[in-house]
């Protein structure tokens, strides 16, 4: 929860919605965790259904059906990039436009990811 004027506010929630059984695992899961790391500084609770479901042996609905439970519960629904290649993706953003949910697509360059600067030894810039 968030404080403001001694007031506590509701933090916003936030679903991550993209392909994930037609891409390989790996990369499916980078793109999640890059998205629910940017959600998280942009300060929202984040509902990220590679983690919901990592682990879990279900069919396609039944993934679906959990991801659904937990879609309805935030008011913003993130669109990554692919979503369209994407059955579920697509489905989850129909109900977000019927829930009047806000929706936000990933921009191309919207997450900047700094691995090794050359200048860069010990966190410290040379």
């Amino acid at each position: 929860m968030l404080f403001l004027n001694n007031k506590i506010m509701k933090k916003s929630k936030a679903y991550i919605a993209g392909p994930i059984t037609s891409i390989p695992g790996n990369i499916a899961e980078m793109k999640f965790t890059q998205a629910r790391l940017i959600l998280k500084l942009y300060g929202y609770d984040v509902i990220d259904p590679y983690l919901l479901n990592k682990g879990i042996k279900r069919t396609w609905l039944g993934y679906m059906i959990v991801d659904f439970l937990f879609l309805i519960k935030c008011d913003t629904i993130y669109m990554l990039r692919g979503w369209k290649q994407s059955k579920g993706a697509k489905i989850e953003r129909f109900i977000a436009q019927i829930l009047r949910m806000q929706i936000k697509y990933q921009e191309i360059h919207s997450i900047p990811i700094v691995l090794k600067s050359p200048k860069c030894r010990n966190n410290q810039i040379q």
